[in-house]
């Protein structure tokens, strides 16, 4: 298929960052898990998701400065470790109070390797294969984040399974250090100019900002929390992979005929769709636990159809703010918004992890209506009291993962291409 006709260098890049996610996507979802298995509260595993996204959201503030002083393999090569060490640590230790740390270091590490291949990427798109890599890159975000987590079912402890985590992180390195790779130059947001253009979004799209951070809420809970609803309703541990699996099919299987919709209608409706469908399948999964009529395949449609309404949500906020704040590069819009996220994506597991320390479990879903619920009140106010875009201005719609701002620089070179 011509989609996959790149470079050798930029397949080298792809099979590292298949290999990153993998890794990170089974430690993301092992972790609440092994909590759960040494007794930890809801509240402690939700810190332990809070405290990777910190991490991350630090990483992607900090990092790209040392990129500058060091260059792109050595940053990779040392945060490459740093992750693995402390996937490696934790499965020897069952202290809270040294896994917090490393959660925060975890996420730091990823953002850190995330952002070094993401750059590179966007050194190798030209005019000729720029939605080839764009297309390519969210391929393999999917497949490495389902892979990954889906090796769940063949591991027979904790050791093993971080073990592996640690392995294929470790992996990673040898495509980057046995290619020549062009070294990337790096798109820096100003600060200053975050503020003026996070002023300009608040004041002509703040619905992007509520979708950017309640985004961030739903990610960071789903992530952290879901292992706690699955075995809190009856199912085995075994089950979260295809619980998240489902999830994840289900937002990228509609992603797309999404974003085609808010090209054609005002994207704030699309948003109202979307939040109707995951509140909808909100409730449904709330009442079916609560009657006790949950079972597997039930749970894994209803997750589908909610994953189908609450992922395309955050590349859909991107665009509309893409339309309106016209002066500001998809980059710095991008950097906002990921700000927007990563804010929800800290308190989120937070808030849910306090009520689900004095509730059942089988209310998880109710907190993620509420968000949705929220959001669609917002959304359906702002059309009520505003008028849409005209279709003159509208930017086209581009399919982002919710990374770094990296990958950004790809639809933002095109753009100011001629």
């Amino acid at each position: 298929m011509r989609i996959f006709r790149l470079s050798f260098g930029l397949r080298a890049l792809y099979l590292s960052v298949f290999l990153v996610l993998a890794g990170n996507a089974l430690q993301n979802i092992y972790i609440p898990i092994y909590g759960i298995e040494l007794g930890f509260t809801p509240f402690q595993v939700s810190l332990l998701g809070s405290l990777y996204f910190f991490g991350f959201f630090a990483g992607c503030l900090l990092v790209p400065p040392y990129l500058y002083s060091v260059g792109h393999i050595r940053t990779f090569a040392a945060f490459a470790a740093m992750a693995a060490v402390s996937a490696i640590v934790i499965s020897i230790s069952n202290s809270i109070g040294l896994w917090l740390p490393l959660r925060i270091l975890s996420g730091f590490s990823l953002a850190a390797l995330y952002i070094s291949i993401e750059s590179w990427i966007s050194a190798f798109s030209t005019d000729d294969n720029r939605g080839r890599v764009l297309s390519v890159y969210r391929i393999v975000d999917l497949s490495g984040a389902i892979l990954g987590q889906a090796v769940l079912f063949f591991m027979t402890g904790e050791s093993t399974t971080l073990s592996l985590v640690a392995c294929l992180i470790m992996i990673s390195l040898i495509p980057i250090s046995l290619t020549q790779i062009q070294m990337p130059a790096l798109v820096q947001a100003v600060p200053e100019q975050l503020v003026l253009v996070m002023r300009k979004t608040r004041q002509m799209a703040p619905i992007s900002l509520w979708g950017g951070l309640l985004s961030g809420v739903i990610a960071g809970v789903f992530w952290s929390l879901i292992p706690v609803f699955v075995e809190g309703v009856g199912h085995k541990p075994s089950s979260v992979p295809l619980v998240v699996s489902a999830y994840l099919i289900g937002g990228s299987l509609l992603q797309w005929p999404a974003g085609i919709l808010s090209d054609r209608i005002d994207r704030r409706k699309v948003i109202v769709i979307l939040c109707l469908i995951a509140a909808s399948a909100s409730v449904l999964m709330t009442v079916g636990a609560v009657l006790g009529k949950l079972n597997l395949p039930t749970l894994l449609l209803l997750v589908a159809f909610f994953g189908a309404g609450g992922i395309p949500v955050y590349p859909i906020a991107v665009a509309h703010a893409n339309d309106w704040v016209k002066s500001a590069s998809v980059v710095d819009l991008s950097v906002l918004l990921l700000v927007s996220s990563s804010i929800g994506s800290v308190l989120g597991p937070l808030m849910v992890g306090l009520f689900l320390n004095h509730i059942s479990p089988q209310y998880f879903f109710l907190t993620l209506l509420g968000t949705h619920v929220l959001l669609m009140v917002l959304t359906s106010y702002r059309i009520v009291r505003y008028p849409p875009i005209t279709e003159s201005r509208k930017s086209e719609f581009h399919d982002f993962p919710e990374t770094t701002p990296m990958i950004a620089t790809v639809v933002d070179e095109s753009d100011g291409s001629t």
